[in-house]
């Protein structure tokens, strides 16, 4: 069975580039701001934490673009795919730790799919 994670948080008190650099930092991660046509202004964070780890905003265009949190302007959305289960979630809870210290976000999702 093949267990898939993925987390998201929300945030209104950071924009988009400043909790980007503050995630980076606490989790050891690489910073990279992108824009999109479709996201516009994101952030990707790269690192051994994270399958992926993106800092996007929650309206594109004046449209929300995750109807189930729009009371939230920022989302953070994590996902771990690859790897051993048991490396795959010991790598989501450390993430879950750290965030957890961070009071201007707020935990939405934590799914685990099986496969």
């Amino acid at each position: 069975m093949v267990k898939s994670f993925f987390l998201t948080y929300g945030t209104n008190d950071v924009g988009v580039d400043e909790l980007g650099q503050r995630i980076a930092s606490a989790l050891g991660m690489q910073f990279e701001l992108r824009e999109s046509l479709y996201a516009g202004a994101y952030v990707n964070c790269v690192g051994s934490q994270a399958d992926t780890l993106r800092i996007v905003p929650n309206e594109v265009n004046q449209e929300i673009v995750r109807e189930k949190f729009r009371e939230y302007s920022v989302l953070v959305e994590i996902s771990n795919l690859r790897g051993k289960n048991v490396d795959k979630e010991a790598r989501t809870l450390y993430v879950k730790q750290v965030l957890g210290t961070m009071p201007e976000l707020t935990l939405l999702d934590d799914i685990q799919y099986l496969e």
